[in-house]
């Protein structure tokens, strides 16, 4: 963790700060030239100058005002907010509807610089709810998504006994836990120090329970850094100024593809929207819709470039499409001689990490799908799979005549143009 300190408030129903809270963030912020608000109502900007003054006035009130503050909303162009934020004493996510602060976000290219920034880092409702790896989306798609990855928990504020999405929030803990915040509690992180204020409720596999220290302590600790490895961090330790990495390694693209296949990804299934954006998202030409039920092999490039591989949506050797095709993937291993490709039918031994193609599993095809290798059990195997009806998951399939290819990419692999 870069920032100074995390802070993830459920909400201010009074519009104050509670004496608890107030100590923490005066004694976090002895400098206090910036605040900058990320609005969850890019669009609406009257609102976001007036509530970003209003919540201003709550720092003010306790003696910790700022000597200017400001809004990130559709009104900033992305280099001028990653200055914003270079240059923030304390950031603040405000709350309000959270797909739609975390794809104003993402359209500006900020997750590497609140990664990066070693500020106070706040959020409330909405905003801490995207201060974890995932989010959740509690009114459209009911599912997780990709959150900044600040923090290693799934947050839901506003919590009351009989809150409406109380049953949405069980249905998601069966995939994650999620820490379920009353209005006026915190969960502050500093270090490796970790404490809660007020009353948050733990629901894990469907139950609610008080969340305890230790409970809170080790989610939030069990992975400080965050799952993905960014392009801004991924410098060559060779070179002068590069910093040692950890490599990426066909063990962590394993571990990547379980927890992904997990969340799960999914395109319009029952009623459902589509929350493949961020597998989409590499491949230009693509929308959600014409993924929609063809996205196996897009889903292993997101795995790999989440593991930190690094290769283009369509190297050199491809011939025939970019790798959100199973064919591309074929083509490229075939043509770089430091990745090996096997035959289904050779006698290799898969291991976790390696990437399986597929050909007549759901078509009467060649090249019809694929998936990374979780487990080799003998006689099957068991993959981590994108578009199996439309949705991710775990597959156990049988070694047999439908294996047309293994792909095994050496650790550290990164692409270089010939």
């Amino acid at each position: 963790m870069n920032a100074r300190l995390l802070g993830l408030f459920s909400g201010f129903p009074t519009y104050h700060f509670t004496d608890a809270a107030a100590d923490v963030l005066r004694e976090s912020l002895p400098r206090r030239e910036s605040l900058v608000f990320i609005s969850a109502w890019p669009y609406d900007c009257p609102r976001n100058d007036d509530d970003s003054g209003g919540m201003h006035e709550m720092f003010a009130e306790r003696g910790i005002g700022f000597a200017r503050y400001c809004v990130i909303d559709r009104r900033i162009g992305a280099a001028d907010a990653a200055r914003l934020i270079g240059e923030a004493d304390c950031v603040f996510l405000m709350g309000g509807d959270p797909p739609s602060q975390m794809a104003l976000i993402r359209d500006l290219g900020l997750v590497p610089a609140l990664l990066d920034c070693r500020a106070v880092i706040l959020g409330v409702s909405a905003g801490s709810m995207n201060m974890g790896r995932y989010a959740a989306d509690c009114w459209e798609t009911k599912t997780l998504y990709e959150g900044i990855g600040l923090v290693d928990i799934v947050t839901k504020g506003h919590y009351e006994k009989d809150a409406w999405f109380i049953p949405i929030i069980k249905e998601l803990s069966m995939t994650r836990p999620v820490a379920a915040m009353e209005d006026e509690s915190a969960i502050f992180i500093r270090g490796n120090a970790v404490w809660q204020l007020g009353n948050i409720h733990w629901v894990d596999k469907g139950e609610i329970t008080a969340l305890t220290d230790d409970v809170l302590v080790k989610a939030v600790l069990k992975d400080r850094r965050p799952l993905r490895k960014l392009r801004s961090e991924r410098q060559d330790s060779s070179k002068p100024g590069g910093q040692c990495i950890e490599k990426a390694t066909r063990k962590g693209l394993a571990e990547t593809a379980r927890e992904k296949a997990t969340i799960p990804f999914h395109g319009y299934v029952d009623g459902m929207a589509s929350n493949l954006a961020p597998i989409v998202r590499p491949f230009p030409t693509w929308t959600l819709k014409d993924a929609d039920g063809l996205w196996c092999a897009a889903f292993v490039y997101y795995c790999c470039m989440e593991a930190g591989f690094e290769f283009p949506i369509r190297p050199n050797e491809c011939k025939t499409c970019h790798l959100a095709g199973c064919i591309a993937w074929e083509e490229f291993a075939a043509g770089d001689r430091r990745i090996e490709c096997r035959k289904g039918s050779e006698d290799f031994v898969p291991e976790a990490g390696d990437i399986v193609i597929y050909d007549r599993v759901f078509e009467n095809r060649e090249h019809d799908h694929m998936g990374i290798v979780l487990e080799n059990r003998g006689n099957r195997i068991v993959a981590a799979e994108g578009n199996v009806n439309n949705t991710s998951g775990i597959v156990e399939r049988p070694a047999d005549e439908h294996i047309r290819a293994y792909i095994r990419i050496p650790n550290g692999y990164r692409y270089k143009e010939e």
